[in-house]
């Protein structure tokens, strides 16, 4: 089982001992500690496969001590006994934690300063053995992709009392904080919905789905420039290839299942997501409208009773809303962007016009 494990991506020694969130994964699979498994590879030329030494890895080492960015399995044995996350903490004497952004289905994120630049930066950690592997996985996720409008993954790094963490970008507050009680403008909300729709296609250009796109994940800066985050449900999320031979060619979907949605909230999910169904990218862009829905309405109100149309728009633009909600996902636009350029086509009304109430989702 632990050979099939490393086969699967057969790293090199080098790459092992050089990349931290590579040596976490191949340490974890071993059970070894991240030093034990440097220690076994330091004789190693840099580029032997791991998996042509599985049986001396495999065996006992002397302990040595640990690096800075020890391995998130070592962790969970201090998570037990660690002490509590808190407004004020200092973490590797350097980023202290000025406000806490909230929980997810497996730990927690704060904002906090960087005391050497004055720079903001969000903080994730992990609260169970579960969320340990989750953490590494979005890190290992997440630091693959670049776009504008996403926010960016920086490190994984380790606290001696309160372990590892992940480091991200601050993109401002979330539209949720933004716009809880008092509606966003149209113009805003126009520019919000191409920004978001922009990066989204980005994913999917990739073949990733969100999945977890609403009003919480979607931050925006004092500029107004928006940045989508959060891919914790996204890096649970597994390719699967249509066809036997398993090899993708550029006609070739590659759908992505999930095995943890993570923080899902069901109010902004597709139908099809509801339905227990596989997100695709259709589903990221019902719940792009759902999310701009939310912040027309004002999203504390939309949480509670949700509006699907609204005095302030054209009926080219509610036709454009009831397009990307369809409950079939092949109604849809055909990307994101096709959603967000129909609807911003569509002049702004002023005879206040207002289709039927839409059917309360569920």
């Amino acid at each position: 089982m632990r050979a099939a494990l490393i086969r699967e991506d057969n790293p090199s020694v080098a790459t092992v001992r050089n990349v931290p969130a590579v040596c976490h994964r191949v340490a974890q699979i071993l059970d070894k500690s991240p030093s034990e498994l440097r220690a076994k590879l330091e004789s190693q030329p840099g580029g032997r496969r791991v998996s042509t030494l599985l049986e001396e890895l495999c065996s006992a080492a002397p302990v040595q001590p640990e690096s800075p960015l020890t391995d998130i399995g070592s962790w969970s044995t201090k998570a037990k006994t660690k002490p509590q996350l808190r407004v004020g903490t200092v973490l590797s004497s350097r980023f202290e934690l000025v406000r806490h952004l909230g929980d997810g289905g497996f730990g927690s994120a704060y904002l906090a300063t960087d005391q050497r630049t004055g720079v903001k930066r969000v903080l994730k950690f992990a609260s169970t053995i579960d969320g340990q592997d989750a953490l590494l996985r979005e890190y290992r996720f997440g630091s693959d992709i670049s776009h504008r409008h996403l926010c960016r993954y920086l490190h994984l790094d380790e606290d001696s009392t309160h372990g590892t963490y992940l480091l991200l970008e601050d993109g401002g507050d979330s539209l949720h904080q933004r716009f809880k009680e008092a509606p966003a403008p149209l113009t805003l909300a126009s520019q919000i919905l191409s920004q978001a729709a922009d990066a989204l296609d980005y994913l999917h250009t990739r073949d990733i789905v969100h999945a977890d796109v609403s009003p919480g994940n979607i931050l925006i800066d004092h500029q107004d420039d928006v940045r989508i985050a959060d891919f914790g449900a996204s890096a649970n999320l597994k390719p699967t290839r249509t066809r036997a031979t398993g090899g993708a060619s550029a006609s070739e979907a590659i759908t992505r299942i999930a095995t943890s949605l993570i923080g899902v909230n069901h109010r902004f999910s597709a139908p099809e997501v509801l339905g227990q169904q596989n997100p695709r990218p259709a589903s990221d862009q019902a719940s792009l409208a759902l999310s701009l829905c939310a912040i027309l309405q004002g999203t504390a109100g939309f949480i509670k009773r949700p509006r699907y149309s609204f005095p302030v728009l054209s009926k080219g633009q509610v036709e454009s809303l009831k397009r990307a909600m369809a409950h079939n996902p092949k109604d849809r636009f055909p990307t994101c962007g096709d959603f967000a350029r129909e609807f911003n086509l569509s002049d702004a009304n002023t005879t206040a016009y207002e289709t039927p109430a839409t059917r309360r989702r569920r």
